[in-house]
């Protein structure tokens, strides 16, 4: 009896934890430079946000000009890294069913749907001015 109710403590404590859900085998890697001006952005921290997949994120290839620290954008943060001293950055996070924001200082850009998109992946951005609003 002790046995089964330790099991049945365990099975529902499983199943009634609230994480974040990835997919173990896909990885997407991102990767680029920024400057400001054509000087390269050293040092500057890089962060790969988590969107709900049903938020209302602008999934176009401009900047992002939505205010996306609003608190109903439901998001998590799910690596980030830094520019080295020529602004290039190379960041890796898990797959998964959300829309993915890379941020820098003032600068946001939506980079991928997890919905869509099933595979592991490298997204090359190449070089992104920020002072310049495309």
């Amino acid at each position: 009896m002790k046995r089964t109710i330790v099991f049945l403590f365990c099975v529902f404590g499983l199943f009634s934890c609230i994480e974040r859900q990835y997919e173990g085998d896909e990885r997407y890697v991102v990767q680029g430079t920024f400057v400001k001006d054509g000087k390269p952005l050293q040092h500057e921290l890089v962060v790969i946000d988590a969107y709900d997949i049903n938020s209302n994120v602008d999934t176009s290839e401009k900047p992002l000009d939505n205010n996306l620290n609003d608190p109903t954008y439901r998001y998590t943060v799910v690596n980030e890294t830094y520019t080295d001293e020529h602004g290039a950055f190379k960041v890796s996070f898990p797959g998964g069913y959300y829309k993915y924001v890379i941020k820098l200082d003032k600068y946001s850009k939506f980079i991928l749907n997890g919905k869509f998109v099933r595979a592991t992946r490298v997204i090359d951005l190449g070089t992104t001015d920020i002072a310049k609003k495309e």
